[in-house]
């Protein structure tokens, strides 16, 4: 039977990307609290995009690799007084959500650009309230022996 293990899966850190042939890249990487997002607001499009941009680039090279980024559910705006469903409307404008939600500007960009790059293996997930809680902003790499 195979399936995932320990015997048969390899993490690498963010600094090792590339050095290595990987079939799956997990991307959480970002500013993963509010109070940091507060301060360091103007570096958040970039932390993203700089991050995703090598994985990108990986991928139109390695084009069997799947690529799971966490974004957030933050691309809905932040009144969460009714559940979350497709009708939803997000009443803000885009220079305020620069000025205001930097954030959620970023999260946006790089779910657009992952759905113009429909040819490779992307998939997003939105993530509300986990990374928060757990106050953590990290990237794994993986590779399968199977």
């Amino acid at each position: 039977e195979m399936g995932l293990s320990e015997q048969n899966i390899q993490i690498f850190e963010i600094n090792e990307f590339g050095s290595e042939a990987v079939d799956v890249v997990l991307n959480s990487i970002g500013i993963g609290y509010s109070s940091v997002i507060d301060i360091e607001s103007s570096d958040v499009s970039k932390i993203t995009e700089y991050y995703d941009d090598q994985i990108v680039s990986y991928l139109k090279l390695n084009k069997h690799v799947l690529y799971v980024n966490f974004s957030s559910g933050v691309v809905y705006g932040t009144d969460f007084s009714e559940p979350v469903n497709y009708n939803m409307v997000i009443n803000i404008t885009p220079d305020q959500a620069i000025k205001e939600n930097p954030y959620m500007v970023a999260k946006i960009k790089a779910e657009l650009k992952h759905r113009e790059l429909d040819h490779l293996n992307i998939t997003d997930i939105r993530i509300f309230n986990f990374y928060s809680f757990l106050k953590m902003s990290f990237s794994l790499l993986l590779r399968s022996k199977i």
